[in-house]
C-alpha cells in the first residue's frame, strides 16, 4: 500500500514539474564607487540574486506544461507580432518584391504564434496528463514504447502524424482490454501466485489508464501535430533518398531505386528488420505494396496508416524451390511456393495451397522477371556465397539497364 502512494506521488510530482521553453534572467550585481569588505560583499551579491530569483519565480510557475505553459505561449506571441512589423519593414528597405514576401513571413509568424501558440499549450496540458496516467499503468514496456512514439512525432508531417494518432488510440484500446487477461498470465509465468495477483492489479489498472491515457495522448497529439504544421522556419528536406552503400563498401554510381528500396527495408515494422541486406525490390502498386528480396528472405510489403508493415515473407531455407515466371497478358507474374505447401485436415481430404503469386507492375520486362527468379534461386542455393551472388547481380543489373538503353 505505501509502495503504491509513493509511485503514485512520484507519478503526479514528475507530471506537475515539466517544464519547458523557460527563460530565467537575473540582472548582474553591479556596484560602483563603493568599497565593501569580503564578507559585506558576500553578503550584498547573496541578497542581490536571492532577491531576483524570488522575483523570476512566476517565470518558472507559468513555464509548467500542466498549466500549458503560458509563459512560452506569451513569449511565442509577442515574437509573431514583432515579425508583422519588423519582416515588412525589412523588405520595404530593399524593394516592393521584398516587401510583400516580409509581410507575408509577418502573417504566416502570427498566425504560427497564436493557432500553433495555443494547440502547443493545449498539447502540453494534455501531454502531461498522459505521462501521469502512462506511469499509473504500472508498466514500464508499454511506458517506453509510449516515449519512443511522441520521439517520432517530430519527424513526421502532418497526414502521418494524424494516422499514428489514430493508431496509438486505437492500440491504447485494445491494449487495455487485453492487458486485463496478458498482465496476469505473465505475472504468474514470472513469480508465480503472487505473480499472477500483481498481474490482475496491473491489468484492471491498465484497463482504466491505458484507454483514458490513449484518448488523451490521441489529443495532445493531434494538437502537437497542429502546432507543427503552423511553425514558420527553414525547412530542409532531403531531395533524394540516402544512397545505399552495397555490402562490399564500394561507391557506385547513385541509384534511386536501389534508395528507395534501402530506406524502405529499414523502417519496416519499426526497423525489425534492419539488420537484413537489401537486394531487389519491384513496386507491385505504386507507394503501397512493395516485393522485396534481402540477403535472408523474401517479402512482400504493404502501407497501413502510412507504415511499412509485412503482409508476408519466407526465408530461403522455407522455399520450395526458385519461382515459376508466367505471364498473364501484359504482365510477368512469379509463383513462390514456400514448403508448408500443403496443410491437411479432416484425414488429409482438403488441403489449402500456400502459394504467392507476385504479380509484377505493367510495363516490367521479361529481363527484369528474370533477375529476380534468377537472384532467389541462388539465394536459396546460397552456400556461403552471398558476395559472389552479390556481384553477379550488379553485373546482370548493369547488362540489362544497358540493354533497355
Amino acid at each position: 500500500g505505501s509502495n503504491f502512494i509513493l509511485l503514485l506521488l512520484q507519478s503526479f510530482g514528475v507530471t506537475i514539474t515539466d517544464s519547458n521553453d523557460i527563460i530565467f534572467r537575473l540582472t548582474c550585481f553591479e556596484r560602483k564607487h563603493q568599497f565593501y569588505g569580503i564578507s559585506d560583499l558576500l553578503t550584498e551579491i547573496s541578497r542581490h540574486y536571492t532577491s531576483r530569483a524570488v522575483q523570476q519565480i512566476y517565470v518558472v510557475l507559468l513555464g509548467l506544461d500542466v498549466i500549458g505553459n503560458p509563459y512560452g505561449l506569451a513569449v511565442g506571441v509577442a515574437r509573431s507580432v514583432e515579425d508583422l512589423f519588423y519582416e515588412p519593414f525589412q523588405g520595404a528597405v530593399e524593394g516592393p518584391g521584398e516587401f510583400a514576401e516580409g509581410l507575408s513571413i509577418g502573417v504566416r509568424s502570427v498566425f504560427s504564434g497564436v493557432v500553433g501558440g495555443t494547440a502547443g499549450t493545449v498539447s502540453k496540458i494534455t501531454g502531461a496528463l498522459g505521462k501521469g496516467l502512462a506511469t499509473l499503468t504500472f508498466d514500464e514496456r508499454f511506458q517506453n514504447k509510449r516515449r519512443e512514439t511522441i520521439k517520432r512525432r517530430e519527424q513526421q508531417n502532418l497526414v502521418n502524424g494524424m494516422a499514428t494518432n489514430v493508431k496509438d488510440l486505437s492500440m491504447g484500446i485494445v491494449g487495455g482490454v487485453a492487458g486485463v487477461f496478458i498482465k496476469p498470465y505473465e505475472g504468474a509465468a514470472k513469480e508465480g501466485v503472487g505473480g499472477f495477483f500483481k498481474g490482475v492489479g496491473k491489468g484492471v489498472a491498465g484497463l482504466v489508464t491505458r484507454p483514458t491515457g490513449g484518448i488523451v495522448d490521441f489529443a495532445s497529439g493531434t494538437f502537437d501535430t497542429v502546432k507543427r504544421a503552423t511553425e514558420v522556419g527553414d525547412q530542409f528536406t532531403r531531395v533524394r533518398p540516402a544512397r545505399y552503400i552495397h555490402p562490399d563498401g564500394v561507391v557506385r554510381c547513385y541509384d534511386r531505386k536501389e534508395a528507395e528500396g534501402q530506406k524502405i527495408l529499414i523502417s519496416v515494422e519499426k526497423g525489425r528488420y534492419s539488420d537484413d541486406t537489401y537486394m531487389l525490390h519491384e513496386n507491385l502498386v505504386t507507394e503501397r505494396e512493395v516485393f522485396m528480396v534481402t540477403k535472408k528472405r523474401l517479402m512482400k510489403l504493404k502501407t497501413v496508416l502510412g507504415a511499412w508493415t509485412v503482409d508476408w515473407q519466407y526465408e530461403y531455407d522455407k522455399i520450395l524451390w526458385p519461382p515459376t515466371i508466367l505471364q498473364e497478358g501484359d504482365r510477368w507474374v512469379l509463383i513462390i511456393q514456400p514448403k508448408e505447401e500443403k496443410k491437411s485436415g479432416l484425414g488429409g481430404f482438403f488441403s489449402k495451397n500456400t502459394e504467392k503469386k507476385v504479380v509484377l507492375p505493367e510495363g516490367t520486362i521479361r529481363g527484369s522477371a528474370q533477375l529476380l527468379s534468377r537472384v532467389i534461386d541462388a539465394l536459396i542455393k546460397c552456400n556461403n556465397n552471398f558476395e559472389t551472388i552479390f556481384m553477379d547481380m550488379i553485373v546482370s543489373k548493369n547488362k540489362l539497364a544497358m540493354e533497355s538503353w
